[in-house]
Formats: structure tokens, C-alpha cells, sequence
């Protein structure tokens, strides 16, 4: 299949989709496809699935000029072996805490920071007003005191990870979801580091995450996280994960995997205190 093979392109509708497979897509074809989606009208939503025989990921773009970027990005990426296509399986870039880059969680961090960190129903508000609720955590220390268990996770969880959404209530962070056992473990270890250390940190995640069918391919998912280390109202210490899904992290080539011991650290602010 090659990317023309693999393009449906339709003026008329309201969402174009677009398929690109890298290990069989071209340049002369990607840039053949640059030139029929010069053509759609500009404010039309595009569709465009990338994919390997290791993984998919489906991106949302805002139309053409967005979609095009994306395209010579895969253009340049095409120009370095093929064995590049591997991919790791989860690593976490640190950006600033109050980075633009055009989502909802520099405005998420400034209102936990005007909240003082304290998660109170006027914080939860002003994450729903952006759309972030619904995709939020909250984690409060287990028995022990050390360990975080699960309070809250947000109903945009559950399309990926179904019944697990609700199984996890009450149980300690390390508890994972079955189909994703070894992104379960590494994103707890990163919810234990941050909340111990009291400080809030950002990053663009790029993991990939299984299906619930075991036979399809992994989602190869970009997110925006940020881990802010909160004040509940009753006045136990908790972690607010907030993270807002990402049309795709340039370059599609991968880098290193990555321990979250390792990740430096994207703002020395703290949170409560």
C-alpha cells in the first residue's frame, strides 16, 4: 500500500481522511499527496493515520496546512535508513511548565497555580471549563504513607482502558492495566517521583499503548502531562495528573527509551508546601 494508494480525499465532506504507511510510502507519492491536499478548503479537518508493522497512530489535524507539515516531516524522515523506524516504547520529554505550545495545559497549570496547588471544587471547575477533567487523575498516599493509590480517573480514560478505569480505584499506582503492564509500571514510577519530590513537572510522552484486541497493533499515542503535586481540601497531599493528547510529536524517528530517574526535570517551582 502506498500513501496514494492509501489516501481518500474528499472536498465535499467535512473530514478528510488521509493513510500513510512509512515503510512502504515513497517521497515522489508523499509529495503527489502534498499537492491533491493543497486542493481541499483550508479550514477542513483532516484525518491522517501513520503507521508501521509495529504500530498506528491516529492523528487529529485542523486541515491542510497542518496536515502538509506533517507530510514533509515524514518526507524528511524517509531520508534516513530504514532501520530508524524502530521505535522505543515510552519515553517523556520535559518542557516548561507555562510552554504555548498551542493546547490547554499551559492554562491548567496557571490555574492550579493561582488554586496554591490546592485541588478544591474551584480548581476541578476550571479544568472542566478547559476540557481537562474529563482527562485528569488524582492520587493520595495508601496506608503506608509512601505509595500512591488511585482516587480519580477521568472518564476519557476509559476508551482506552475500559474496565481497568474503575478496578484501579483504591489500588496502589503500580497497580497496571493487564494490556499494559510494562506503560503502567513506568508511568507510576513517574507519579511516585514527582509527588515525593513535591515539585510540579511537564511532558510530551510518546508510548506506545496496546489495544484491547490483542491482534491490532499498538497506538502509538502523543500526550501533553503535566503532574502537579496538589493540597486536597481535607488537607492530605495528593498528585493531580493532568494530559491533553497531542496530534503527533515531530520527528516520527525514535530516540532512546528512557528511566523516569533520568528525565531532568522541566521547572524547579514546587508545589504545596
Amino acid at each position: 500500500m502506498t500513501v496514494k494508494a492509501a489516501a481518500a480525499l474528499d472536498a465535499h465532506r467535512a473530514i478528510s481522511c488521509l493513510a500513510l504507511d512509512l515503510e512502504k510510502a515513497d517521497i515522489d507519492g508523499i509529495e503527489r499527496l502534498l499537492r491533491d491536499i493543497a486542493r481541499l478548503p483550508v479550514k477542513a479537518p483532516i484525518s491522517l493515520l501513520v503507521k508501521t508493522s509495529l504500530w498506528r497512530m491516529t492523528e487529529q489535524h485542523s486541515g491542510p496546512t497542518a496536515v502538509a507539515a506533517r507530510l514533509r516531516e515524514a518526507i524528511r524522515m524517509l531520508s534516513v535508513p530504514r532501520g530508524q523506524l524502530l521505535h522505543h516504547p515510552h519515553v517523556a520529554k520535559p518542557i516548561a511548565l507555562e510552554s504555548d505550545v498551542g493546547n490547554h495545559i499551559s492554562s491548567a497549570y496557571k490555574a492550579i497555580d493561582a488554586a496554591g496547588f490546592t485541588l478544591s471544587g474551584k480548581t476541578i471547575r476550571a479544568l472542566h471549563e478547559l476540557g481537562l477533567w474529563r482527562r485528569s487523575i488524582v492520587l493520595v498516599p495508601g496506608s503506608d504513607g509512601k505509595e500512591l493509590t488511585y482516587r480519580y480517573i477521568g472518564s476519557a480514560h476509559r476508551r482506552r482502558f475500559g474496565r481497568w478505569t474503575a478496578d484501579a480505584i483504591g489500588q496502589p499506582c503500580s497497580y497496571g492495566d493487564p494490556a499494559n503492564p510494562a506503560y503502567s509500571q513506568w508511568v507510576s514510577r513517574y507519579y511516585q517521583l514527582a509527588f515525593h519530590n513535591g515539585t510540579p513537572v511537564r511532558h510530551i510522552v510518546d508510548s506506545l499503548i496496546n489495544q484491547r484486541q490483542p491482534t491490532a497493533l499498538p497506538d502509538r499515542t502523543n500526550y501533553d502531562r503535566l503532574l502537579a503535586p496538589m493540597r486536597l481540601v481535607d488537607g492530605r497531599a495528593g498528585l493531580l495528573v493532568v494530559s491533553e493528547v497531542t496530534p503527533g510529536l515531530l520527528p516520527l524517528a525514535p530516540c532512546n527509551g528512557q528511566d523516569p530517574a533520568e528525565a531532568p526535570r522541566g521547572s524547579s517551582k514546587r508545589g504545596p508546601g
